[in-house]
């Protein structure tokens, strides 16, 4: 942990520690001596051994946060606007991770915490999103989308992907009862919907 006396992380830091987690509510209070109860800025890092799978990270600050894995954006929310909880996603491989989470204090209340683990359960659509337009290799991330209605206009569909030339392929199994049943997708661009393998549009 690399505590700044500013709230931007300028400088040098002026206390270094050795944190055992990042879990801190300070309240109106300080976190260390020799840092201001207002405006200052933290960057924690770390080096993490993972085993391959789809993450889900979850932090919740009062004010400012950056999630960085591999110096990949997961979560950017530097904005200063009280206390929130925000969640990135990343598919990650075996091996060792670098994690970097930064953090600024504008005024109040200063709190932040972060968790994380593997998304092992997904009670809705698992959406799997690739950088590439055919769901070629390991996709960037995989998260558990709550319905399948979007428009992202010309907008990327999550944080680390790009905006054009991307693909994603969400798969759920469905309680049906038995009957005849019209399905119907509509989609900027291209789209397969498949039914137990069978494709229905192409």
């Amino acid at each position: 942990g690399e505590y700044m006396d500013n709230a931007d992380l300028n400088g040098a830091p002026v206390v270094v520690r050795d944190d055992p987690s990042i879990a801190f509510d300070w309240g109106v209070g300080t976190p260390a001596p020799r840092i201001p109860a207002d405006r200052f800025s933290v960057r924690w890092t770390r080096d993490l051994e993972l085993p391959q799978g789809a993450y889900r990270f979850v932090v919740q600050a009062d004010d400012g946060v950056r999630l960085f894995v591999d110096n990949r954006p997961v979560i950017d929310q530097w904005e200063s606007a009280g206390l929130r909880t925000f969640e990135g996603y990343l598919w990650l491989a075996a091996g060792a991770h670098s994690v970097r989470l930064e953090y600024r204090e504008h005024v109040g209340n200063a709190m932040v915490q972060l968790s994380y683990g593997t998304l092992n359960v997904f009670h809705h659509w698992r959406g799997e999103y690739y950088a590439n337009d055919s769901l070629a290799g390991a996709p960037v991330l995989v998260r558990d989308d709550p319905e399948l209605r979007f428009e992202w206009g010309t907008a990327a569909p999550a944080l680390g992907m790009p905006a054009d030339n991307w693909s994603a392929r969400w798969t759920r199994t469905l309680p049906l009862e038995a009957g005849r049943y019209r399905f119907t997708a509509g989609a900027d661009d291209g789209l397969r919907l498949y039914l137990n393998d069978q494709c229905l549009i192409d």
